[in-house]
């Protein structure tokens, strides 16, 4: 079961917000992979880096097609998920 916050007394937002900033890239975009089983801090996981928002699109779409119900987002420099 998901912790609310680590031993360090912060909140899941926090967590969940210093978790996002780990794994926005500098430039580019990453593809990432989300696991709601894991504890706050600790969901998102990196796949892969690209230049290009196109090959992010074409490596998420081909994870999709072998497993449909996977969650994963596309993190550009800004930090926001690009869809």
């Amino acid at each position: 079961m998901a912790k609310n916050s680590d031993s360090d007394g912060k909140g899941f937002l926090q967590l969940i917000a210093e978790e996002i900033d780990r794994y926005t890239p500098k430039e580019g975009f990453n593809l990432c992979g989300l696991d709601d089983f894991e504890d706050f801090g600790e969901r998102v996981h990196l796949i892969a880096h690209f230049s290009t928002l196109k090959e992010a699109r074409e490596l998420r779409d081909r994870f999709l097609n072998e497993k449909p119900d996977d969650d994963l987002v596309i993190y550009d420099a800004s930090g926001l998920s690009v869809e």
